[in-house]
C-alpha cells in the first residue's frame, strides 16, 4: 500500500465516533510504514485520527520518534482549540504525566511555548518545575511570574532585574521601564554594554531609557 493511501485509510477509519475502531488494521497500516513515513505521518492525519491514535499510543507498535510527533500534534491541537485562553489544569497535568512516562522532549517544547504566551495558571508552576527539571522551564515561570507582576503594577527591585538580565529576557524589563515599573535602586544596575556585546543595541536602549526614568524620578 502506497503512503497516501495508508493516510487516507487510517483518516477514513476515525471519522464518527471512536468505539468500533479496529486497533488491528490500525496496527497493521502503521506496520507498513517505513521509519521515515512513520515519523512524519502525524503531519497528514487528520486531528480526529491523531485524537485516537493518543488513545492507544502505549500499545501501538511503532518508533518513539512517530509516537512522540503523534502525542506532540495532540497537545497541540487540543491547546489551539481553547484559544489564547488559560489551559485547564486537568490538561497541564495531563501533560505533565506524559512526559515523566516518555520525556518526549516535544512535551517540554510545548510546554516552553505555552509558558511564554502566559497560558499556564501560578499554582502549576511548582508541579511543572518539579517534573521537567529543567532550566529553560525554570526561566520561562521565572518570566511568566514576572510578566504577570508587571500586570499587577509591582515595580521590579534590584534582584529581580539581576536575574533578568542573567536569562537575557530583556523585552521583560523594556515593558517594565515604559510603564515605569522599575524601583529607583534598581536603576543603577544599567551600563552600557561593551563593543562587541552581541546584546549591544537592546542594552543601549535599555540604558538610555533607564537613564531617562531616573531623571524623572
Amino acid at each position: 500500500m502506497e503512503y497516501q493511501e495508508t493516510v487516507n485509510t487510517i483518516n477514513e477509519l476515525f471519522i464518527g465516533v471512536f468505539d468500533n475502531i479496529d486497533y488491528q488494521k490500525i496496527q497493521d497500516l502503521f506496520s507498513n510504514l517505513s521509519v521515515i513515513e512513520a515519523a512524519r505521518i502525524f503531519v497528514d492525519l487528520s486531528n480526529e485520527a491523531i485524537s485516537g491514535l493518543y488513545l492507544v499510543l502505549d500499545d501501538l507498535r511503532t518508533t518513539n520518534e512517530a509516537k512522540e510527533h503523534i502525542m506532540y500534534k495532540y497537545y497541540v491541537t487540543k491547546i489551539e482549540e481553547r484559544a489564547n485562553e488559560l489551559l485547564e489544569d486537568s490538561l497541564v497535568e495531563q501533560i505533565i504525566s506524559d512526559y515523566t512516562k516518555t520525556s518526549f522532549l516535544a512535551l517540554e517544547s510545548l510546554m516552553v511555548k505555552v509558558l511564554k504566551e502566559d497560558r499556564i495558571k501560578e499554582n502549576q508552576f511548582e508541579k511543572i518545575k518539579r517534573c521537567f527539571d529543567s532550566k529553560i522551564i525554570e526561566k520561562e515561570i521565572y518570566s511568566s511570574t514576572i510578566r504577570s507582576n508587571i500586570g499587577s503594577g509591582i515595580k521590579l527591585n534590584e534582584n529581580v532585574i539581576i536575574k533578568l538580565f542573567e536569562y537575557e529576557k530583556y523585552k521583560i524589563i523594556e515593558d517594565a521601564i515604559d510603564q515605569s515599573l522599575i524601583e529607583f535602586t534598581a536603576l543603577s544596575l544599567f551600563k552600557l554594554p561593551d563593543k562587541g556585546d552581541k546584546n549591544k543595541k537592546i542594552k543601549t536602549t535599555l540604558y538610555n531609557k533607564a537613564s531617562k526614568l531616573s531623571k524623572n524620578i
